[in-house]
Parts: structure tokens; C-alpha cells; sequence
């Protein structure tokens, strides 16, 4: 949020700059340089733009990391806790589930080539809960 701000600063200070330069330039007849330094500064800001989405984005990966592992984690010891069977507390089983389907979704989507990139790559290192090793722990 402070990238943004700052780029807006920026773009308003350069916008100004470039009206000044624009004017007087423009009483000599010469044109050439503002249109210049606005191409100029009109393509460093795009790159400062992508950046500040760049970095952004890398701050959302992280949440999501943290979010998945802390998920895991309340369902592991809801799952070590269970008195009864695991299937049959059905709020449980519908957690796992829903935990589950995500983490497969995002991992096929930082497997894509198209849009991988725009994953977290960390979200490989979370694992699924396996069932079949509760249900018949308690069966036994």
C-alpha cells in the first residue's frame, strides 16, 4: 500500500514537471524534449507499477502459506482429538474435505505454465490430510 502511494506521489511530481517543461518549451517552439521526457517517464512508472503489483503479490502468497499450514495444523489436532469416528462428525469431515480441494486447486495452479508464475510456489510444501489413516486407527 506505501509502494502505491509513493507511485502516486511520484506520478503527480512528474506530471507537474512535465507540465513546466511543457510550457516553456513551448513559447521557444521546441517540442521535441517534453514529448521525450513524458515517453520516458511514462515507461518508468509502468515498470515501477509492475513492480509495486509484483511486490504486492508477493506479500499475498505469503498470507495464503501461513493461512494453509495454520489450517492443517487445527485440523490435525481436531483429527488427534476425535473421540468418536472420523466420518461420522460431519463438520469435520466437510472441513477436511474443503481443506483438501484447495490445496489440490492451488497446487495445480502453480503446476500451470500459463499462469504458475502467479502462484506461490511454497503452497507445494502443504500437504493433505489422509483419512484412511484416522478411520482405521479408530476402527481398531
Amino acid at each position: 500500500m506505501i509502494i502505491l502511494i509513493i507511485l502516486g506521489v511520484l506520478l503527480a511530481i512528474t506530471l507537474v514537471a512535465t507540465a513546466v517543461v511543457y510550457a516553456e518549451s513551448g513559447k521557444n517552439g521546441d517540442w521535441e524534449v517534453p514529448v521525450f521526457a513524458m515517453f520516458v517517464v511514462i515507461i518508468a512508472l509502468l515498470f515501477a507499477g509492475g513492480f509495486a503489483i509484483g511486490a504486492a503479490a508477493g506479500e499475498k502468497h505469503d498470507k495464503a502459506y501461513i493461512e494453509m499450514n495454520s489450517q492443517y495444523e487445527v485440523l490435525m489436532y481436531r483429527l488427534e482429538n476425535q473421540q468418536d469416528h472420523v466420518l461420522e462428525d460431519t463438520e469435520l469431515y466437510n472441513s477436511i474435505v474443503e481443506y483438501n480441494t484447495t490445496i489440490r486447486y492451488e497446487q495445480k495452479l502453480v503446476g500451470s505454465k500459463w499462469i504458475g508464475i502467479f502462484h506461490d510456489k511454497s503452497i507445494m510444501k502443504c500437504k493433505e490430510i489422509d483419512l484412511s489413516a484416522f478411520s482405521k486407527e479408530v476402527e481398531k
